[in-house]
């Protein structure tokens, strides 16, 4: 796929599939998280939000757009990045992965 016409999930699924199965598998588990795996997984998946949300602009400015495209959408994403910058501990990274799959889930 073209660099330039990836977002939502076909970035996130295309980079990080492996990654965050293994997260998943380990919390499951109990296990330590890989610091590396989670580290890498967490700028990956920041990144897919952040594209995300560009994709999402022109349909938020388009007057027939699914309610989802409403402020809802921008203060999901506000209170994800917010978190995201207190995100300084493996847990609070592997969260944060969590809550940007779900809401993209939600969403794409």
């Amino acid at each position: 796929m073209d660099e330039t016409d990836r977002a939502g999930w076909d970035h996130l699924y295309e980079d990080c599939f492996d990654g965050i199965n293994q997260i998943i598998n380990h919390n499951i588990k109990g296990k330590q998280h890989n610091p590396e795996i989670v580290n890498e997984i967490f700028k990956k998946m920041l990144n897919t939000l952040n594209k995300a949300n560009e994709e999402i602009k022109p349909l938020k400015e388009n007057p027939d757009a699914k309610p989802i495209w409403s402020s809802s959408w921008d203060s999901t994403f506000d209170n994800i990045i917010e978190y995201s910058k207190s995100a300084n501990t493996l847990n609070k990274k592997v969260i944060t992965i969590n809550m940007i799959g779900q809401f993209l889930r939600c969403t794409f």
